[in-house]
């Protein structure tokens, strides 16, 4: 079956262009990525064709090259037409002794392809690797083919802004007609990496050209393509999406809003340390717990004095320094620097989804965060301004996606997975610093609006007068602030409402169900009573809302995965059937 958003599609057939043992990682080679789990249980129940059948390199072996001249004779009753390079296979003694004889004018390879092993030309080997290889030949022989050094035609190549020779072989292809084969002109030239290899292969780096034939006469044109000028019938959306695209649409909405998130928060942070001003580091220490949290690390990662020999109080240069050290370090997952890899690796896997223009941002985000021999010296201000060029250019990637993709189901994966992220991530932040009542909460109050992107909203709302109940309301309940809870569970339930299969549905789905509660939730909170303190010295109402709705959200991400992008129910329903 193909997962679609529309449900599971069957399969009939599928064509193959991927090596047989990388197929199934189930079945075949565990840590293939490429192929299809449970692929080869599939074809042994013929539940699917492929093409070609799983098992059929098997021709390509070139041991079989040794056996083709009387294979052809025994089966045909007639000589190759196109004769064969001349081939020994080692494991036939008479075979062997002429191979051990004449090494300095063969190339050995192993006897079955997939094995890893590079060709071995003899003239090539050194004294000392000769007696090696030929001790490794003479105890499996069977292991290895000869093939006789064919000379291989060079042709000039492009390379490093001048033209250089390459060993090239020439690629025809034949198409079965009428019980018979009609060998296609032309074909495709493929061209060693460099000037000394004799092994020309893409896997190893070579390149290929398309080979054309110059013909005498106009070429009589053969398309399947649909003539032009002919009336295009119109359309809307793109056809069904597979579940896959959506999947990888999804988390690149994630990760995108997760390093936003991280950008802002860590700039937010960095700027109060960095404060000449600044008298003390106190109100600094929840925003960092909270980021400590969103970033994967330990909950008092920053703020942990045991790690100092002398266990002296945090100072914002020590401060400092641990949160310049989590921005450019690769072992965090949630770090700026390997989350903008994950980015790119999703994009590149949805480059036929992106624009140019997108990846003109994501270039530069890379640009941004590569590393360098200066990146462990970073100073705080240089670390500030690429925090500040990245949020701008995080920005703009926000804007090409809402600005320019059509807003098919693809969009609206891409979108919920930045909603789902940002909820999280406001939820999270509100209920580290917000929760525990502090003695003078203005700071804290002031990073948090500088954080979430609300301040001049606050100060055109509220004069700049700083109080935890209108910083509630804004942050947490208000549908106008694209930057609040409020607003993310909006545009989730409208999204998960508009899903494929939502309108065709007796009953509410489960992230149906979970979006409207949470909403519901939110729209139903009295702000003052969130805001209240109790004797306790925390506000019970918001820890209990906050942490129902970030329940809420994973479960809806869960939710979302399973019916559209894993299909956890209907495949279960499949294999019951």
């Amino acid at each position: 079956y193909l997962k679609t958003l529309g449900g599971l599609e069957r399969v009939d057939v599928l064509l193959r262009r991927v090596d047989d043992v990388f197929c199934d990682p189930l079945s075949l080679r565990s840590d293939s990525s490429l192929g299809v789990a449970g692929l080869v249980h599939a074809v042994r129940a013929g539940n699917v064709a492929v093409a070609n059948a799983l098992g059929s390199g098997l021709v390509e072996s070139p041991a079989l090259m040794a056996f083709l001249p009387g294979l052809c004779r025994t089966v045909l009753g007639e000589e190759l037409l196109l004769p064969s390079v001349a081939t020994w296979w080692c494991g036939h003694p008479d075979a062997l002794a002429y191979v051990l004889d004449h090494l300095d004018g063969l190339v050995l390879k192993p006897t079955f392809p997939g094995h890893g092993m590079e060709p071995v030309f003899g003239a090539r080997l050194s004294a000392a690797e000769r007696q090696a290889f030929l001790a490794q030949l003479r105890v499996r022989p069977h292991a290895f083919v000869a093939q006789e050094q064919v000379a291989l035609s060079t042709s000039p190549v492009w390379d490093g802004g001048a033209t250089q020779p390459r060993h090239i072989v020439l690629r025809t292809y034949s198409v079965r007609s009428d019980g018979s084969y009609e060998l296609m002109p032309g074909g495709l030239t493929r061209a060693a990496v460099s000037k000394d290899s004799l092994v020309v292969s893409m896997q190893r780096g070579g390149g290929s050209k398309d080979t054309w034939l110059c013909m005498e006469g106009a070429v009589n044109p053969v398309s399947l393509l649909r003539p032009a000028g002919a009336p295009i019938e119109l359309a809307r959306g793109g056809g069904e999406l597979p579940s896959r695209v959506a999947d990888n649409l999804f988390w690149l909405g994630r990760y995108a809003e997760r390093a936003e998130g991280v950008a802002r928060f860590s700039r937010g942070i960095l700027a109060r340390l960095s404060d000449e001003n600044a008298s003390e580091v106190a109100p600094v220490l929840p925003l960092l717990t909270a980021l400590a949290r969103y970033g994967g690390l330990a909950p008092d990662f920053f703020t942990d004095e045991s790690e100092s020999q002398a266990a002296q109080p945090n100072t914002s240069r020590s401060l400092e320094r641990r949160l310049l050290w989590f921005l450019f370090e690769d072992e965090s997952p949630r770090s700026p620097r390997a989350t903008l890899l994950s980015i790119h690796q999703l994009a590149f896997s949805l480059r036929d989804q992106i624009s140019l223009d997108t990846w003109r941002v994501l270039s530069g985000l890379q640009a941004e965060w590569e590393p360098s021999e200066t990146t462990p010296f970073i100073s705080a201000t240089s670390a500030h301004e690429v925090l500040n060029r990245t949020i701008v250019l995080l920005s703009a990637w926000s804007g090409l996606t809402m600005e320019s993709m059509t807003r098919g189901q693809g969009w609206r994966f891409a979108d919920m997975g930045r909603r789902i992220e940002r909820g999280g991530y406001t939820a999270g932040l509100l209920a580290s610093t917000l929760i525990q009542v502090q003695d003078d909460e203005a700071p804290l109050l002031e990073g948090l609006l500088e954080i979430a992107e609300s301040a001049i909203t606050y100060r055109r709302r509220y004069f700049g007068e700083l109080q935890t109940t209108p910083v509630l309301d804004l942050l947490l309940t208000d549908e106008t602030n694209p930057r609040s809870l409020a607003f993310q569970l909006a545009a989730l339930h409208e999204h998960v409402e508009r899903l494929p299969r939502a309108a065709t549905r007796a009953e509410r789905s489960a992230e149906q169900r979970l979006a409207l509660a949470a909403l519901g939730r939110v729209r139903l909170a009295d702000v003052a009573e969130l805001a209240r303190r109790h004797s306790d010295g925390k506000r019970l109402q918001l820890e209990e809302l906050l942490g129902r709705l970030s329940e809420e959200l994973l479960a809806i991400s869960d939710s979302i995965t399973r019916s559209f992008l894993s299909h956890a129910e209907a495949l279960r329903r499949v294999e019951r059937f």
